[in-house]
């Protein structure tokens, strides 16, 4: 471990002897600064939070994945090919050693570089949302429902399956059955039709979602809600009447409003409106004057939102999970530079990370039912390719975390924690086993 230690010390005092340091650590604190004082929110205190979180930050983990990706194809590469790499292995340093001492050598760097970072638009956040820089009613909403976590709790799914069995035994006594299609494919139509159907509340007409929260209700309840319109070419807003609370009481919770189409609304609930078994039960009623269908997406479309923590922590939550990305492309740099040159490890490395940030094509493509390329000779080819890095990169997905801070969402351990294991811990290490095979059959040097 003594070895392990010095060759990560060594690593970090030649990065700041070549002033990368110094010159990466001001060129991120300047793009903290500009970007917001460039770019222009909507005017409201989220959008300020936005521009000063999810965009410097996206910004700036950019600048940091290129120096991840660079630092880490030189730190071994470069020895080898001046030869200062021998001087190291003829001690007696291992292979495995090396490699280790070198990528913890790239950790220290790049948790300077992003504790700048972080620290940076963190402190501008606080210095533009200070005491006295807004209204009242801003601060309250940036307390109450941005610079806070909250945890989403999502309906419970209908079940559609039950439904389209009853639906499939009431046209059967009716007599009213296609005769050219079988009970289970009848049933699996009537499922689809009921599951795309699920979030249209047609004029007139009302839907209710049903979360489970516990018995142990948390206060500050809010739920947020985003519904498209069935007419988008009017331009007219949703009269929707929102009830909360346990169906059998007479004083539930109601509040009326026009929304916009698309638009995402935040209500606040009141502490007694889950009932004593821990459901919560909400109904919409659709009263459009102008008979638009309001359709709640099946993803967002009404979420209930918790209390699960503060800020400062769900914020470094995000940027441990940013770093972990980081430590992964360090990896991939560094047994790249353990088998081929400089410029073919940056240019591996570089496509890697592309890769890792298209992992949502690469999965819709993979799963796409079309065709790939026109060429049916190498449809099966790129159909195997595309399963083959879905599968690779399936682990390595990430949610848009900063986007979740801006925006007051948790950010769990448990992210935090898988995100850690697969990153720094399964893929690293296979990294780390092929950079030590590599690296012994080089015989670069022998232990004296």
């Amino acid at each position: 471990m003594r070895a392990v230690c010095a060759i990560a010390g060594l690593t970090l005092r030649a990065a700041v002897r070549s002033r990368a340091l110094p010159a990466v650590a001001l060129l991120l604190v300047a793009l903290a600064v500009a970007l917001p004082m460039t770019l222009r929110g909507d005017g409201t205190p989220a959008g300020e939070v936005q521009i000063l979180l999810q965009y410097t930050l996206n910004a700036a983990n950019f600048l940091l994945a290129l120096c991840a990706c660079w630092f880490g194809c030189a730190a071994v590469s470069a020895e080898l090919e001046d030869q200062r790499l021998f001087l190291v292995l003829t001690k007696p340093v291992s292979a495995a050693q090396l490699w280790l001492g070198k990528w913890l050598g790239l950790l220290l760097l790049l948790a300077l570089l992003q504790a700048v970072t972080g620290a940076t638009a963190y402190g501008l956040l606080r210095w533009r949302t200070r005491p006295g820089a807004l209204s009242p009613a801003a601060t309250q909403i940036l307390h109450t429902e941005i610079l806070t976590a909250r945890r989403l709790i999502r309906p419970e799914p209908p079940d559609f399956a039950a439904a389209a069995r009853a639906e499939y035994e009431r046209r059967a006594a009716a007599g009213d059955l296609p005769p050219d299609l079988g009970p289970a494919a009848i049933i699996r139509l009537l499922e689809d039709q009921y599951r795309a159907g699920a979030g249209a509340v047609p004029p007139g007409l009302q839907r209710r979602w049903i979360f489970p929260v516990g018995t142990d209700t948390p206060a500050a309840l809010s739920l947020r809600f985003r519904a498209a319109s069935s007419a988008p070419e009017a331009e007219e807003p949703l009269f929707l009447v929102w009830v909360a609370g346990a169906p059998e009481r007479s004083d539930r919770w109601i509040e009326r409003l026009e929304a916009q189409p698309n638009a995402v609304y935040t209500l606040a609930l009141p502490d007694d409106a889950v009932a004593a078994d821990g459901a919560l039960t909400v109904d919409v009623a659709n009263l459009s004057p102008g008979g638009a269908t309001a359709v709640f997406p099946a993803e967002d479309g009404v979420l209930l939102l918790v209390p699960a923590g503060g800020f400062a922590l769900n914020y470094l939550r995000a940027l441990s999970i940013q770093f972990a990305r980081l430590a992964l492309l360090a990896a991939v740099g560094l047994t790249a530079g353990c088998i081929f040159t400089l410029p073919v490890a940056a240019l591996l490395t570089g496509w890697t990370a592309l890769l890792l940030s298209l992992g949502g094509y690469v999965g819709t493509m993979a799963r796409s039912s079309h065709t790939i390329t026109d060429t049916p000779l190498f449809e099966p080819f790129f159909r195997a390719l595309f399963l083959g890095l879905d599968y690779l990169l399936t682990p390595l997905r990430l949610p848009p975390v900063l986007e979740w801070v801006s925006t007051g969402e948790w950010v769990g351990w448990g992210l935090v924690a898988r995100t850690w294991i697969w990153r720094c811990g399964i893929y690293a290490g296979l990294l780390w086993l092929l950079a030590v095979v590599v690296l012994r059959r080089r015989e670069l040097g022998a232990p004296v």
